[in-house]
């Protein structure tokens, strides 16, 4: 058996923006914080089309009844891991208590376009994968 041994270093934070008047700010992490798929239960359907399927090989569908679409951010497995495991495992209690939830946007503009039929609905979140839009501020 072979034991593997990895250097870990602290995370390395940039303010993205910070607004005075409330002294809240949006930062960003600059380091690699974990590697992994965006959404790794996919599958391409009749219409051409790629879908997010269960463990089982079933389109997963939201509310509504439709299926969702592949690079959704509301249903990823990238927003799950960051909402859940890294918010849990990269902040102390101090720290996830002064973390504030927000709207996150996820409109066809936080992709630079003005009509995007993939954008998915906002979401509440504390923890988020930056967008389009958000990255050109950086």
């Amino acid at each position: 058996e072979t034991t593997y041994y990895f250097k870990v270093e602290p995370l390395l934070w940039q303010i993205l923006y910070k607004d005075e008047e409330t002294n809240e700010a949006a930062i960003v992490c600059n380091s690699v914080i974990e590697a992994l798929a965006y959404q790794p239960n996919i599958k391409k359907d009749t219409d051409d089309k790629w879908y997010v399927i269960d463990d089982h090989g079933n389109f997963v569908v939201d509310g509504s009844g439709n299926k969702i679409y592949a690079n959704n951010y509301e249903y990823s497995a990238l927003r799950q891991f960051l909402i859940n495991d890294f918010y849990e495992t990269a902040f102390n209690d101090l720290q996830q208590s002064l973390i504030q939830e927000i709207t996150v946007d996820n409109s066809a503009a936080s992709t630079g376009s003005t009509t995007n039929s993939y954008a998915c609905n906002n979401t509440q979140d504390k923890i988020w994968a930056l967008s389009g839009k958000e990255m050109d501020m950086i």
